[in-house]
């Protein structure tokens, strides 16, 4: 076990203890049951730029005792521990200590996809009730093992989703709260990129059911702003500044850090960008970026950046947008977030098309879609293969970029997002007068 500090994150002492953990997993644990479990008592590991710190971030879920000081608090987190110690030692591969990916990117908190949740554990009882139920410990094990943001792991997901989908049922069936919200947590991100929006939502409901119903009420306000983040994407303003203030009510009855309320004011900045109240969505995304401030190389400030700059684009103030968007990348950069490296840069050929500035637009667009491909986030392909056709269009390459055309209408029809859809056709419309193929 490894307690993780701001001093003890700086020591090379307890960098080569959790190299050497790895090595003995790799060498000895033909099970891949974990040898190194680590805690945190406050949130330097979730900021900090160096290796091994991040890799722990995405390999493991790192046990909460930012409360320890209060006696209640640490006796909890303490309790969970020793589920989880006991469950690995009685053989349960559920109690890993794994930590979900970032989305948010929040985070980082998360997003999500996200780090700033401190998340529950999820206990041996979990492993033991699922063990009773072959099918469904199977695919919960399966999703966990490719889920959260495990990019590589959606290939998995996407080639097994008859089956998952079918046991969907058999977990919301069960009730069980904790097994529920891990699954959420380990599906969102692939819902989210597969577009399968309709799915996430009908979950992620549930879910928030079940955690009102047993009083949870940090994962009900996560779950509240996962549901808004979905009806973002469909475009549905008023259900989005309300999850936004139930998120809120949420996470303040549970007491929530500030990084974590900042999630909601990110969420109801992106109401008010739907109803085109620009001065207001500018506000909530600078408070919230205010709010993510004490750690600055995170996936959450990555993401701020990037809803403020959205917003001041579509207020017309693209000095500030590309500021906004360039720091942002430069963050990215700095830190590995690939999702952001590839929404920025995006954003940036969006910007030289508003200048009209076609070859930096093609360029900028053809490698936002490079690196947007191994994500596989359908909305995102769509928007960089529309950028690339119609800069391909406004240069008289028509032959090259048609089927970027093609496919960016293909996706919006599939996702059902009506507003990108008619930008779509309206670019196709430039290589095709008489409509779509």
């Amino acid at each position: 076990m490894i307690v993780l500090s701001e001093a003890s994150v700086q020591s090379h002492w307890v960098e080569r203890e959790v190299y050497a953990a790895r090595e003995r997993e790799d060498r000895e644990n033909r099970e891949k049951r974990p040898v190194l479990f680590p805690i945190r008592i406050d949130d330097t590991v979730m900021s900090t730029t160096q290796d091994w710190a991040a890799e722990i971030r995405r390999a493991r879920q790192i046990g909460d005792f930012r409360g320890w000081e209060d006696r209640s608090a640490y006796q909890r987190a303490f309790d969970r521990l020793i589920r989880d110690l006991t469950a690995e030692q009685c053989g349960s591969e559920q109690a890993a200590f794994r930590r979900p990916g970032v989305s948010m990117d929040a985070e980082t908190a998360g997003q999500s996809s996200s780090p700033l949740k401190s998340r529950s554990y999820r206990s041996e009882k979990a492993a033991a009730r699922l063990a009773c139920r072959p099918d469904r410990a199977r695919v919960y094990k399966f999703v966990l093992a490719n889920g959260y943001r495990n990019f590589h792991g959606f290939r998995q997901l996407e080639a097994k989703w008859p089956w998952i989908e079918g046991a969907l049922q058999e977990f919301v069936r069960a009730g069980q709260n904790d097994e529920l919200q891990e699954l959420c947590d380990a599906l969102g991100t692939f819902l989210d990129f597969s577009g399968r929006w309709e799915v996430w939502l009908g979950l992620e409901k549930e879910a928030l059911r079940r955690a009102i119903e047993k009083g949870d009420i940090e994962n009900a306000g996560w779950r509240e702003r996962r549901i808004g983040w979905i009806h973002f994407l469909m475009g549905n303003a008023v259900e989005v500044l309300g999850c936004a203030e139930r998120s809120e009510e949420h996470w303040r009855g549970a007491k929530a850090q500030p990084l974590v309320l900042s999630s909601a004011r990110q969420l109801r900045g992106l109401g008010f960008e739907l109803q085109k109240k620009y001065d207001r969505a500018i506000i909530e995304n600078e408070e919230a970026l205010k709010a993510r401030g004490s750690n600055p190389l995170s996936e959450v400030v990555v993401e701020s950046l990037n809803d403020l700059g959205d917003v001041e684009r579509a207020s017309s103030e693209r000095a500030s947008a590309e500021k906004h968007y360039r720091d942002g990348l430069e963050i990215a950069k700095k830190i590995g977030d690939r999702e952001g490296i590839a929404i920025l840069t995006g954003k940036l050929a969006r910007l030289a098309i508003d200048h009209e500035e076609w070859p930096a637009a093609e360029r900028l667009a053809r490698r936002a879609l490079r690196l947007t491909e191994p994500l596989a986030r359908q909305e995102m392909i769509g928007v960089h293969c529309r950028y690339l056709a119609q800069a391909l269009a406004c240069q008289s390459r028509r032959t090259e970029g048609r089927p970027y055309a093609v496919r960016a209408v293909g996706i919006f029809s599939r996702l059902g997002q009506k507003h990108k859809l008619a930008e779509a056709m309206a670019v196709l419309k430039e290589y095709d007068p008489g409509g779509l193929p």
